[in-house]
């Protein structure tokens, strides 16, 4: 029993030693590096602050770098400051860990902090962030001018606002699925990158995200206008230097909703991605509800003030383009829609009827405060609701609903 003991934790022995530490970056990528700027020399940090004793010793270039272990700001900046970032071409912290730290080069946990590696005069060209990160704080590449490639982990969710900005060799970048912030002019003054593809998780987006000649969108034009009035425009300079002009990317949309977007967006040029579809529309069952008060199904209206008109059926119809079970458009003062409500379902209950709806705005997609600003008015969705139809005597019918224009409403047929 003590020798098969004894074999095994050998064998685990051999097995820890031949594994070597870890490496999360794929084969191909690490031959790729290894051929440019000779093998990677690994460094172990194994606390923040310590990165000069890791190096301690080694002299010369370390053009391919890799860390492992924890670090902060205060590292960083002291492979900046003793000319090390200097040397180092392709640098892997795709297992290392980004820790809180005060100093001149703060950093807070899983982040790059503002200006953390902005202004550095290196030959750092390629760079792998921590596969932990999660926040890439405004600024925090700017004028990084010798980065040609970044690779951003999954688990980033924010960018700011000009991370990127004025890196002028960067021409590869990949945003990853998951992300919902991205800030104004996050590439800007970056001429080499000539594409992006925008996530559809993205819920905030800045305007003048860069000099793209195309940008990719995944967003319904529903989902879309909802970011307001976007503007991709970007200055472009002569030859000369002394006169420029404005363009516009070219923006490439899933094809069901190429119509849309040109309707959407009118001053840019629209053409169909292809490798991209458009999501599924999730299709209403045509299914007639049971035992619904027919009472109150048909058209009822209320002439005061509030204006609110109300169709309701027991089938599936189309009303001005949205298919539903019926609506309630709402009128402001001025006698215009203030808000749609269109039925997704209509169930019984008891002499009333239960209603699940979706929200409809009318919402202006130029400068709110510049009313000779370019601009059209939209009918964007946000959000959805239940609401009860009640019956309150003969051809009367209340409405019960947290929407606070037609909270316990009556109308009239």
């Amino acid at each position: 029993m003590k020798k098969i003991k004894y074999v095994f934790m050998l064998l685990c022995a051999m097995l820890v030693v031949s594994c070597g530490s870890k490496d999360s970056m794929d084969p191909e990528t690490a031959k790729m590096l290894e051929e440019l700027y000779g093998k990677r020399q690994v460094i172990k940090v194994d606390k923040p602050g310590t990165i000069a004793e890791a190096l301690k010793g080694k002299h010369g270039g370390i053009e391919n770098m890799k860390i492992v272990g924890t670090i902060d700001g205060n590292d960083i900046m002291y492979l900046d400051t003793t000319n090390y970032m200097w040397q180092v071409y392709a640098l892997d912290l795709l297992d290392a860990h980004i820790a809180a730290c005060e100093g001149e080069r703060a950093t807070k946990e899983n982040t790059i902090t503002e200006n953390l590696f902005g202004g550095m005069s290196t030959t750092l060209t390629y760079l792998y962030l921590p596969l932990d990160l999660t926040t890439i704080e405004p600024s925090a590449f700017v004028s990084q001018w010798s980065l040609k490639e970044v690779r951003i982990p999954a688990t980033v969710t924010s960018i700011g606002e000009s991370a990127f900005s004025s890196n002028g060799r960067l021409q590869s970048i990949e945003l990853p699925e998951g992300l919902t912030e991205l800030g104004e002019s996050a590439f800007y003054g970056c001429e080499n990158l000539k594409s992006l593809r925008l996530p559809r998780s993205i819920t905030s987006l800045g305007s003048h995200l860069g000099s793209f000649e195309d940008l990719y969108l995944s967003w319904s034009p529903e989902e879309f206008a909802k970011f307001g009035e976007q503007d991709f425009s970007y200055v472009e300079f002569a030859e000369s230097g002394h006169t420029f002009s404005f363009k516009k990317p070219t923006l490439h949309v899933p094809a069901e909703w190429v119509e849309e977007y040109k309707e959407l967006m009118k001053h840019y040029t629209i053409v169909a991605d292809d490798a991209e579809q458009a999501p599924e529309a999730e299709e209403m069952k045509e299914e007639k509800p049971e035992s619904l008060n027919t009472d109150l199904l048909g058209k009822w209206s209320n002439n005061n003030d509030p204006v609110i008109d109300l169709v309701v059926s027991d089938k599936i119809k189309d009303y001005d383009g949205k298919k539903g079970y019926g609506y309630i458009d709402a009128s402001n003062e001025y006698f215009e829609m203030d808000f749609k409500l269109v039925f997704t379902s209509v169930t019984p209950d008891g002499d009333n009827i239960k209603v699940h709806y979706q929200k409809f705005e009318m919402q202006f997609t130029g400068d709110p405060d510049d009313f000779d600003s370019e601009g059209t008015y939209e009918e964007v969705k946000v959000g959805e609701g239940d609401l009860t139809l009640i019956p309150a005597g003969p051809g009367k019918l209340k409405i019960d609903s947290k929407e606070s224009r037609i909270k316990n409403a009556t109308l009239f047929k």
